[in-house]
C-alpha cells in the first residue's frame, strides 16, 4: 500500500501547506518523529480531504468512537484493520 501512496517527502514546518500530511516522522525509521529531534520531518503526502494527514497516516491514528483497540502485528506491512477500511470506503 505504502508503494501506492509514494514516498514521504520529509517536509519542514515551513514547508508545509493545507494538503500536506502533517504526520511527524523521522528519516530514520526506527525512530519516531518528534519536534525538538533532529533527523524529524512531516510526511508530506496528500491529504484525504478535510483531515490533516494522508490516507496511511489517518489509517494509524483514526479510531471509530466506542471501539477499542485492535491489535496490530507489528511485522506488517499495512495493519489488517487499515486494510478492511480501505475495502469498505
Amino acid at each position: 500500500m505504502l508503494d501506492q501512496l509514494g514516498p514521504a517527502k520529509l517536509l519542514s514546518l515551513e514547508e508545509l501547506t493545507e494538503t500536506t500530511c502533517k504526520y511527524m516522522i523521522h528519516e530514520d525509521q526506527g525512530k519516531e518523529g518528534h519536534p525538538n529531534v533532529p533527523g524529524s520531518f512531516f510526511c508530506g503526502r496528500d491529504t484525504i480531504p478535510k483531515y490533516s494527514y494522508c490516507l496511511y497516516h489517518m489509517g494509524l491514528v483514526w479510531q471509530p468512537k466506542g471501539k477499542k483497540e485492535d491489535i496490530v502485528n507489528k511485522s506488517d506491512e499495512v495493519p489488517e484493520f487499515i486494510e478492511k477500511k480501505i475495502k469498505s470506503a
